[in-house]
């Protein structure tokens, strides 16, 4: 039996347009949802130390006003080597630029030196699945990378010659790098070297955390 045009036409009854507000609000909608992806992509391995990222942050005083010079240069290609006694701060200061990096879809990755190094050495064994280039290139790749107790490391020459090819990459790259130690700004700079020191001070600079714990 053959069909009627009336038959053929869609039955929009009981449909009607969306407003313009409401087509608004469903744009936004999907944005934050896109906003959402991207921002547990780049955050999917950060390592970021738990304690920290749930820590209730008072932005104030002199921590506030270095966190603001970070902001300032976050992605921008900097590196900042944050130094002073323990208990102040410089891990959190750290995580809340990773925090407020990846919160525009960047991907930031957290690391100590003992274990970078770690790595690095499991990447002799004869059963490795990774090589010590591929340790490098995963440490390079993220938008902000922030190296912790920089200053625990053994500082062998063969320690200071891969933690300056990765800085130097990252320099090249210009990617953001943070480095952090329980030194004073003088031991930090010896302990870095003068071709990482000169990098940062050309990029970022060696942040004093002088003030008191926080903690």
């Amino acid at each position: 039996m053959s069909s009627t045009p009336d038959q053929l036409m869609p039955d929009f009854r009981g449909f009607r347009i969306a407003t313009e507000r409401e087509l608004e609000e469903l744009q936004r909608n999907e944005a934050e949802k896109v906003r959402r992806r991207a921002v547990e992509s780049a955050r999917r391995g950060w390592n970021v130390p738990e304690r920290h990222f749930a820590a209730t942050v008072r932005f104030d005083g002199p921590w506030a006003q270095k966190l603001a010079i970070i902001r300032g240069g976050l992605g921008k290609g900097s590196t900042w080597a944050l130094c002073g006694t323990r208990g102040n701060g410089k891990t959190q200061l750290a995580v809340q630029a990773m925090i407020e990096t990846t919160a525009d879809g960047r991907p930031a990755l957290y690391t100590s030196a003992v274990r970078f190094f770690a790595t690095l050495k499991a990447t002799y064994r004869k059963d490795a699945k990774e090589t010590e280039l591929q340790v490098i290139d995963a440490h390079r790749k993220p938008s902000l990378l922030v190296i912790d107790e920089i200053g625990k490391r053994g500082e062998t020459v063969w320690e200071g010659n891969l933690l300056f090819e990765l800085l130097n990459n990252r320099y090249a790259d210009r990617t953001d790098t943070i480095v952090i130690a329980n030194l004073s700004p003088q031991d930090l700079a010896e302990s870095l070297g003068p071709s990482i020191t000169s990098r940062l001070n050309e990029t970022g600079g060696i942040i004093h955390c002088d003030w008191p714990s926080r903690r």
